[in-house]
């Protein structure tokens, strides 16, 4: 059973549900902040139906089955005729991808640094995971969300760790990817697919990274990490990373990095199946369709549910 709840600026609640439908609930890996859509009929020439409904910058909140999956924020609706509305929301994570601040981080913790990032602008806590890389830098105008990206992206380089970070219910999280399988549910296990389709490419290939000092005069090699059995097969395909002074002492860990993340063919996949609320951007699941080369386990790079009536799906972006 879906729930839609707008909290109006005057401190009463509204229940949209019963006039509004098509709800699609979707995320992104690359973009930290999740969106709500949905349709709303409400026509001011008719008394049941005029005062339904809701202005930009209304509080809603989502649920399917009691359990909630959204609580957020209105930013945009369109209105194609005289009853027919059509409504964008977006969690609380939309304010971190529009607001810009002024900081600094003298010799702390990645963990440290978001902590002092998220005190200083009033961003909740859910848990930020242990990074012990540390930060000695000025961001100047940079957005909230960047500035986050930023300093996870240094410490993928440093600690070989990948990291992800989402809103829940208007709180921040850092994860491991690690910690982001999901055990299987019984939709899961099922894993009944009614459409997918894949793609294989090579065109993001790095086979051997090469390090070196960003300084324009200084051409001296600090590290190379190379994969001469992809050479063999695929050619050589070089990339050259540029570290300041500081990190040339991390230069052989951050050309292993470089070469793990990017020393492979891409595969992905996108296939649409029964809907699971517990799946989103982040996850990693485990697929068996060696028939369709769609075998072991492949991180969500995006999730799309839609809530029709009783009918539940997803569409989801899977890569290796």
């Amino acid at each position: 059973m879906i729930t839609l709840t707008a909290y109006l600026s005057d401190g009463t609640t509204k229940d949209l549900t019963a006039n509004t439908g098509n709800y699609s609930l979707s995320d992104h890996i690359d973009q930290l902040s999740a969106e709500l859509k949905f349709d709303l009929t409400a026509n001011p020439l008719d008394a049941n139906f005029k005062d339904l409904w809701v202005p930009v910058g209304t509080k809603i909140s989502f649920t399917h089955d009691k359990i909630n999956l959204f609580q957020g924020i209105i930013t945009k609706y369109d209105r194609n005729s005289l009853a027919n509305f059509a409504y964008t929301a977006n969690d609380y994570a939309y304010y971190l991808n529009k607001s810009e601040i002024i900081i600094q981080f003298n010799n702390v913790t990645t963990t440290q640094a978001i902590e002092q990032l998220c005190s200083e602008n009033g961003i909740a806590i859910g848990s930020i995971c242990d990074i012990p890389t540390i930060v000695n830098k000025i961001y100047n105008g940079s957005k909230i969300s960047d500035v986050i990206k930023d300093l996870l992206k240094m410490a993928e380089a440093d600690q070989k760790v990948h990291y992800y970070m989402e809103m829940r219910e208007g709180k921040l999280w850092i994860l491991k990817y690690s910690d982001l399988y999901i055990q299987p549910t019984d939709t899961l296990v099922k894993n009944i697919i009614s459409e997918f389709s894949s793609s294989y490419s090579m065109e993001d290939m790095t086979n051997k990274v090469v390090v070196i000092s960003s300084k324009e005069k200084n051409t001296q090699i600090q590290a190379t990490a190379e994969d001469t059995d992809s050479q063999q097969i695929y050619g050589t395909v070089q990339k050259v990373e540029k570290v300041d002074d500081k990190k040339v002492s991390q230069a052989q860990s951050i050309a292993d990095g470089i070469l793990s993340d990017k020393g492979k063919i891409k595969k992905s996949f996108s296939v649409t199946e029964l809907g699971d609320d517990t799946v989103r951007a982040g996850r990693l699941l485990k697929f068996n369709y060696p028939e369709i080369n769609l075998e072991g386990v492949f991180l969500v790079k995006a999730s799309t549910h839609n809530y029709s009536g009783l009918k539940h799906t997803m569409r989801l972006e899977l890569e290796v």
